[in-house]
C-alpha cells in the first residue's frame, strides 16, 4: 500500500521583533474595542434612563441581550482576521538587511515593503478575493444592526410614583399610575458588590402592579447611586414611599439595617432617614 503523502508544510521568514509587537498590540485593541462594545450600552442606557428629570430610578430589562450577537459577531471576525496572517507569520514590515523572495522565500514579502515586486495574482483569484471580503462586510454590517436596540429598553419609577415601561425601541408600551401600585415592599438583603469582592448590604424597593408584575430596584439603580458612599437613593426612597398608601406598604428583613448603616457609611441624618424607610 502506498504511503499516505504528507501535506506539504510552506516555511515562512521569521517574524522581527517590530512585527510581533503589531500583532499582539493588535490583539490588546481588539479586547479594548470589544470591552468597548459591552460597556457602551450600559452607560448610554443610563443616559436615556435618567434623561428626564422625572425619571429617580430605572431598572434594565432584557433588552441589553440584543448587544451579543453584534459583539460576538465582532469579536469572532476580528480574531480570525488576526489569526490567519499570525498563523501564516506573514511579515508588516519585515527585518532590515533580510532577503525576501526567491530562491528561499518565493512569493514572500513584507505587506509594506518598499520598492516590493510585483507578484502576479489571477484575475480569477482577485475576483474570489472581493466577493469574500463583500460577503464578510455585509455579515458583519448586519449582524450589527440590533446592537442600537441594547440601550433602550427599561422600567422607569417617577417621582410622582408611577412605573413606566420601554421596549428596545424606546417605545412606551405600558404606564402604570402610582394607584395601579397593589403592593410595596422594602427589604434590606446582602450581595456582591460589583466593584469588590465583599458582601454588602443594601435596600431595595420591590413594586407589585395589579396586573402581578413585579419589578425591583435597588440601591444603585437610583439617579447618581454610583458609589456605596453616595446615598442619593435614600432621600428618593424616602420620598416615594410617601406617594403610597400606608396600608399597601411592608418593610421585611430589617434585621440587616445596622450593617446597611455601616456599609453604606451613613451619617446621623441618613440614619434617621433610613429608619423612616422603614417605619410603619
Amino acid at each position: 500500500m502506498a504511503k499516505k503523502a504528507k501535506k506539504k508544510v510552506h516555511r515562512m521568514p521569521p517574524l522581527s521583533f517590530a512585527d510581533r509587537c503589531i500583532y499582539w498590540a493588535a490583539v490588546l485593541i481588539i479586547f479594548a474595542i470589544d470591552g468597548f462594545l459591552v460597556l457602551f450600552p450600559f452607560w448610554n442606557w443610563h443616559r436615556i434612563a435618567f434623561r428626564e428629570e422625572a425619571v429617580v430610578a430605572a431598572h434594565m430589562t432584557a433588552g441589553v441581550l440584543w448587544m451579543g450577537i453584534p459583539w460576538f459577531v465582532f469579536m469572532i471576525t476580528t480574531f480570525i482576521l488576526w489569526y490567519l496572517p499570525y498563523e501564516k507569520r506573514i511579515p508588516i514590515f519585515g527585518k532590515r538587511n533580510f532577503k525576501y523572495g526567491p530562491p528561499a522565500w518565493p512569493k514572500i514579502y513584507p505587506l509594506f515593503m518598499k520598492n516590493k515586486p510585483y507578484v502576479w495574482v489571477s484575475p480569477r483569484a482577485k475576483q474570489e478575493r472581493r466577493k469574500k471580503a463583500i460577503a464578510l462586510v455585509i455579515f458583519v454590517v448586519i449582524s450589527c444592526l440590533p446592537y442600537p436596540l441594547s440601550w433602550n429598553g427599561r422600567v422607569c419609577l417617577e417621582q410622582d410614583g408611577s412605573l413606566c415601561k420601554y421596549n428596545a425601541l424606546n417605545i412606551k408600551t405600558r404606564d402604570y399610575p402610582s394607584g395601579e401600585i397593589e403592593s410595596v415592599e422594602l427589604r434590606t438583603y446582602r450581595n456582591r458588590q460589583h466593584r469588590s469582592s465583599r458582601r454588602v448590604a443594601n435596600v431595595e424597593m420591590i413594586l407589585t402592579t395589579e396586573d402581578g408584575n413585579r419589578y425591583e430596584f435597588e440601591c444603585d439603580e437610583f439617579s447618581g447611586s454610583y458609589s456605596i458612599t453616595r446615598n442619593d437613593w435614600l432621600p428618593a426612597m424616602v420620598e416615594l414611599k410617601r406617594r403610597y398608601r400606608p396600608e399597601i406598604i411592608t418593610c421585611t428583613d430589617q434585621q440587616l439595617l445596622e450593617r446597611v448603616i455601616f456599609d453604606h457609611a451613613m451619617d446621623h441624618r441618613e440614619t434617621q432617614m433610613l429608619y423612616e424607610l422603614f417605619s410603619d
